[in-house]
């Protein structure tokens, strides 16, 4: 089981590794982005790594298709999260080989990846609670703020945050 994990891990790496640099955001991803953040957040968003940006569509579109079929969710709530999640981000301009080089280091050292110096890997490890930081005094909705803080926490029996942490383990 260890072994069918650590061959899943890679392959989802991989996969991951691709879709951040063949993928582009196209019209129907901006019409989602358009549709659901105002013009503060969007000017966010824009400042995200393109692939990054896909991501969160494609986070965002798996959402709602899953949220189509819960009756105990806030589906615009859960889309504008996923579109938002990982706008913490922005502040370390993380690109893809930066992505790899944390996600590598942090496979090698562990626990230890967290006592760093480097700016990247801090944005990258903390870039929830510097996205909620970000948009606090923007956005009202306690719940949605909720959700973007804590996206990548081990919270578990929170229909829309299993929602969301579903949608992100899988693009």
């Amino acid at each position: 089981n260890v072994l069918f994990g650590e061959i899943f891990m890679i392959f989802y790496r991989v996969k991951q590794f691709f879709l951040a640099i063949f993928s582009k955001m196209n019209d129907d991803d901006k019409k989602v982005v358009n549709e659901y953040l105002d013009e503060f957040e969007k000017r966010l968003f824009y400042k995200l790594d393109e692939g990054e940006q896909k991501h969160c569509v494609r986070t965002a579109f798996m959402a709602r298709k899953i949220c189509k079929e819960k009756s105990d969710v806030n589906i615009d709530r859960v889309i504008k999260a996923c579109l938002l999640h990982d706008i913490g981000k922005i502040k370390g301009k993380i690109n893809i080989v930066d992505k790899v080089f944390i996600v590598l280091k942090s496979a090698v050292l562990g626990r230890k990846l967290k006592k760093t110096s480097c700016k990247k890997i801090n944005v990258y490890l903390n870039h929830c609670k510097i996205g909620y930081d970000l948009l606090k005094d923007h956005i009202k909705d306690g719940r949605l703020l909720f959700l973007i803080l804590n996206h990548d926490e081990d919270i578990k029996g929170d229909v829309e945050l299993d929602v969301i942490k579903y949608c992100d383990d899988r693009n």
